[in-house]
């Protein structure tokens, strides 16, 4: 997803999910601010999938936030910690 925070995640089904059979669904649950470049990873342990960074054209500059998607609903986790940046990988 390019703009990740900005109409939340989509989601689809899963388990015996065929190609063509899925049924996507916009979920506008606010969040992140829209942004490019950012970081993504899940937490399997948390059951989280955790965001950081990115960059916005405008008004212009990066991020350097981490949020958190628990399946519901975005979480602001920190605003402090590594610089901010935007094309990195997360694991």
């Amino acid at each position: 997803m390019h703009y990740a925070g900005f109409v939340g995640l989509l989601a689809a089904g899963v388990g015996g999910v065929v190609a063509g059979e899925c049924t996507w669904t916009r979920l506008d649950v606010g969040g992140a601010s829209p942004r490019r470049g950012h970081g993504m990873a899940y937490d399997s342990a948390r059951g989280v999938t955790v965001l950081f960074g990115g960059y916005h054209n405008n008004p212009g500059g990066y991020y350097g936030d981490t949020w958190e998607w628990d399946g519901a609903r975005w979480s602001l986790r920190a605003t402090t910690g590594p610089t901010a940046r935007d094309g990195h990988a997360m694991v």
